[in-house]
């Protein structure tokens, strides 16, 4: 067993020596000293650090230690047999640190050995220890934290069993094992690549392979390097990490930064969080997705059960803004202060169990109310425009997708909107399944989302990641919906904001088939406190290839000519169809609402969601024209708000005006009209008149600049002169 560990790490060492020739271009300048700090602890901890952790286990984080120490006290019943305990190793040893009694020394080793074993049989069998890599960096630090106490044939041996699997799981020559996650700084960055930072550290100057250990630090430094200027470049001056959906951007993604500051801090005295303040105005995107009652849109691959925000390790991450970012980003800090006080689990996590002990600096929250924010907020990267009346319970909420470049765990959704006014009025739908045909053969498709369908007979569709088939579920492949073909490749043509309207248009000819689309404009025009307009312009390669108009309802909608009405909990919706004059309204939905390609896409019956769930998105509006031309215009005005406040549909009314379409109809006390370009770039008018004000200007056809959590007002005038 040891020759082959040795003759495995020779190998690997190779490996990752050509690894780091052939990046050594790309990469960047290491900055590190020659080696960490000497002695143990090293991961998140250090001499004086553990000082601290003692200190604060009396007195500010006295209730999760007594949560952690309690989980030690009962995890001295888990037997020796192979498993995966390395989160439970972890805890168990920074317990030991702080009361030094042995009793937890014993059952922090005894769960380390059980960790090892286990990986030990996986990488024998060509087995897969688990998608993420947490309970394995956990297992390291364990090791860490216990290495002054070990013996000395202890550190050989479990030092030896660590390095090798760390060595065994990296990505060698596109050779990939199924279902092992190499996620690379361009995704999520939690796999088994992120190990070797961790191997590094622990290992270096041991005597076990001295050399790999180094290489694994340079490798692991300049990978998070990577990661780090690659989600800069993606938040830019807005917010925002790698993954489109908040389930990964609030759950694992966050972790890589905060832990690698963390780490850097412990083993090499750097602090760096400051050369990287995207992390601090995360927040901002969290913020912008907050939709009343700590919910959200669900975009991307959620679940749709609740649609709350992800609650599990979002206090710990809010709380990392604060400790990282309060003293020279004090308002990110008191935001996120802010956004901690909304969750119901306003506790720490024990994911990394010395985390909470090194977060200081919290801050006195600040609302979003003290800030001077915009009605809308464009994030490039993530190609999302978030646009609201206000940020109070009864305000107006609305979501457009258009223009962003991040793939991770989006759907083929480009030109989509979402309303959320008391309840949820325009939705996603559909839920994520593992098994289970649903996520792939709908749920990802442009049918469940709120846009437009061109149909082209014959046409083949692409897949999407799946688990599989759920058990009984018939193998079939993925429907011709009519819909996109690309996640990513729509442009962002205009966009505006002001107190008066929010206003963006998107291009997502780019997404679609180019056998089937030629144009797929939409402009999208907010009017608060409840007014939307949406102005779209589609044209086929071909005659007879059909054009639909899609937006989901939780409930099902009641149609009254020309004109339906969606409830869902305490919010309303009218959505009025002028263009087409003639067209045909239909609603699908009831006991199959996943229809696509002639069939319904049901949940399996096992999954923990219902398939008559209201947030699942129950009914469909589809809107077609009578002909099937190859130029078509939709043209809609949806009013979304209280139901206490819409009792009916309010008049809105068809106008025209040097070759534009467009609508007309009051909001409030005033007189609104806009108008829409027919031909050529997106363009168009709008004219607000109350009282002695008066709003006259051409809708922009330029992307107004924002930054920060504030916004550039250049060139806008609160009269548009």
């Amino acid at each position: 067993m040891l020759q082959q560990q040795i003759l495995t790490l020779l190998f690997i060492n190779c490996i990752i020596a050509l690894l780091l020739c052939q990046n050594a271009q790309a990469g960047p300048t290491l900055y590190l000293p020659d080696s960490p700090i000497a002695g143990h602890p090293r991961l998140f901890l250090n001499n004086t650090l553990i000082e601290t952790a003692k200190q604060r286990s009396q007195t500010d984080m006295k209730e999760y230690y007594q949560w952690i120490y309690s989980r030690a006290k009962m995890l001295a019943g888990e037997s020796d047999h192979a498993q995966d305990h390395g989160i439970e190793a972890a805890e168990t040893a920074l317990v030991y640190l702080i009361t030094e009694k042995p009793e937890f020394f014993d059952t922090a080793k005894k769960l380390l050995k059980a960790s090892i074993k286990f990986y030990r049989l996986c990488d024998e069998n060509n087995k897969v220890v688990n998608w993420f890599s947490t309970s394995r960096i956990n297992a390291i630090c364990a090791y860490d934290w216990l290495y002054n106490s070990l013996s000395l044939s202890e550190r050989k041996s479990m030092g030896l069993d660590l390095l090798t699997h760390t060595a065994s799981v990296q990505p060698v020559f596109g050779q990939k094992l199924k279902g092992r996650n190499y996620s690379d700084h361009s995704d999520g960055f939690y796999g088994t690549r992120s190990l070797a930072w961790y191997a590094g550290i622990a290992f270096y100057k041991e005597g076990i392979d001295d050399a790999l250990a180094l290489k694994f630090i340079n490798q692991g430094y300049k990978d998070y390097i990577k990661m780090l200027e690659y989600r800069k470049n993606l938040a830019q001056d807005d917010g925002g990490l790698s993954s489109y959906s908040l389930n990964y951007e609030m759950g694992a993604c966050p972790w890589a930064e905060f832990n690698f500051f963390h780490t850097l801090k412990s083993a090499y005295g750097i602090d760096m969080a400051d050369k990287w303040p995207y992390m601090g105005l995360w927040v901002n995107y969290i913020l912008w997705n907050r939709l009343p009652g700590n919910r959200w849109f669900g975009s991307g691959d959620a679940y749709h059960e609740t649609n709350r925000l992800p609650e599990w390790q979002s206090y710990t991450h809010l709380a990392q803004i604060q400790h990282f970012y309060s003293a020279g980003y004090p308002d990110y800090s008191a935001l996120a202060a802010w956004l901690g006080t909304k969750f119901e689990k306003q506790k720490f996590v024990n994911t990394w169990p010395a985390v909470p002990f090194l977060l200081s600096n919290k801050q006195k929250p600040k609302a979003p109310e003290e800030f001077i924010f915009p009605k809308a907020r464009h994030f490039e990267s993530l190609g999302q425009i978030f646009m609201h009346s206000g940020w109070g319970d009864e305000d107006t909420f609305v979501q457009f997708t258009s223009g962003g470049n991040v793939k991770m765990h989006k759907h083929f959704d480009e030109n989509s909107f979402c309303i959320f006014a008391g309840g949820f009025l325009a939705l996603d739908s559909g839920s994520r399944p593992e098994p289970g045909s649903h996520l792939s053969h709908y749920y990802s498709r442009t049918i469940a989302h709120n846009s437009i369908l061109i149909h082209m007979p014959g046409e083949k569709m692409p897949k999407y990641w799946s688990a599989g088939f759920a058990p009984g579920e018939p193998v079939l492949p993925v429907p011709n919906d009519g819909g996109q073909n690309q996640y990513t490749g729509s442009r962002l043509a205009a966009f505006e904001t002001c107190d008066e309207y929010s206003y963006a248009a998107g291009d997502a000819t780019g997404v679609y088939n180019p056998e089937k689309c030629a144009l797929f404009l939409r402009q999208i025009l907010f009017i608060p406190p409840r007014h939307i307009v949406i102005f779209d312009r589609v044209e086929s390669q071909k005659f007879g290839q059909k054009k639909t108009w899609v937006l989901h309802t939780a409930r099902k909608p009641e149609i009254q000519g020309r004109i339906f009405k969606a409830d869902h909990e305490s919010g309303r919706m009218f959505c009025q169809t002028l263009i087409p004059e003639k067209a045909q309204i239909s609603c699908v939905g009831g006991t199959e609402p996943f229809q696509s390609g002639g069939r319904n896409w049901p949940l399996p019956d096992d999954f923990k969601i219902p398939n008559n769930h209201e947030l699942l998105g129950q009914w469909r509006i589809e809107v077609s024209p009578s002909n099937n031309k190859r130029e078509t215009f939709f043209l809609h005005v949806i009013e979304a708000g209280q139901a206490k406040n819409l009792k009916q549909a309010h008049p809105a009314s068809l106008i025209s005006e040097n070759r534009m379409t467009g609508v007309k109809f009051k909001s409030q006390n005033r007189e609104v009209s806009v108008f829409f370009a027919l031909t050529g770039e997106a363009a168009g008018h709008i004219r607000i008149t109350e009282q002695n004000k008066i709003i006259d200007r051409p809708l922009t056809n330029k992307v107004q600049k924002q930054s920060g959590l504030a916004i550039d007002t250049e060139n806008i005038s609160d009269n548009g002169q």
